[in-house]
């Protein structure tokens, strides 16, 4: 199949997109022998794309070599937000054992206090401790609920709870109040959420997003 813009084929692309990844493989090895593990961060970080999940796979080539924990942690977290969809275990472990040395004002920053949070989940079917991405605003995992009744004809939003110090990292880069955990969530159960306050969730979502946007 030949596309119109370019002119080329998909398979002529994929072999100039690999070309171009393993000049890329060169460079973060480069880097890395020569201890600027700040740019290999960066290439990997910045210069690869999420198409194919580039940037999860030279995560998992390179990752071993780094050898500052603080570098790796926050570079496994920024390709996480970048491309989580099917994010391989090996790297969500290996952030998980990284984060006890990661100072929670770093770690945690902008998680609203106490030893214990309760989270949440919008999900297609059933939401499980494995699941990576939860959030601390209910509103926002019943937007993520009613994206999928809307996609897949079925939607739920999940309750659990999870220990501060259990939490491998806290973001809100994308307005979600994400939590990012690794088998450490309890409790987790089904909420009966009714119309209204489905409705209401959503409303108030919607406004979030819209002031953010206009700000």
């Amino acid at each position: 199949m030949i596309n119109e813009d370019t002119g080329i084929t998909w398979d002529e692309y994929l072999e100039i997109f690999k070309k171009q990844e393993w000049e890329k493989e060169i460079l973060i090895h480069n880097a890395l022998m020569s201890g600027d593990e700040q740019r290999a961060r960066e290439i990997i970080d910045i210069e690869c794309g999420n198409l194919l999940h580039q940037q999860q796979r030279m995560l998992l080539i390179f990752a071993q070599d780094f050898k500052d924990p603080f570098i790796l942690y926050d570079l496994i977290i920024s390709v996480y937000i970048n491309d989580g969809y099917y994010f391989p275990k090996k790297l969500i472990q290996i952030a998980k054992r990284l984060s006890k040395q990661i100072p929670e004002s770093q770690r945690l920053k902008g998680l609203p206090e106490g030893d214990v949070i309760t989270v949440w989940r919008g999900t297609d079917c059933q939401a499980l401790r494995t699941d990576i991405s939860w959030t601390t605003d209910k509103k926002t995992a019943v937007w993520f609920a009613n994206r999928h009744r809307k996609n897949e004809g079925c939607g739920n939003v999940w309750e659990a709870t999870i220990q501060r110090d259990k939490i491998i990292a806290y973001t809100n880069e994308r307005g979600e109040k994400e939590i990012i955990q690794h088998i450490n969530v309890k409790n987790v159960h089904l909420l009966d959420i009714g119309p209204e306050e489905w409705k209401r969730c959503l409303e108030e979502r919607e406004k979030e997003v819209t002031s953010k946007t206009e700000y």
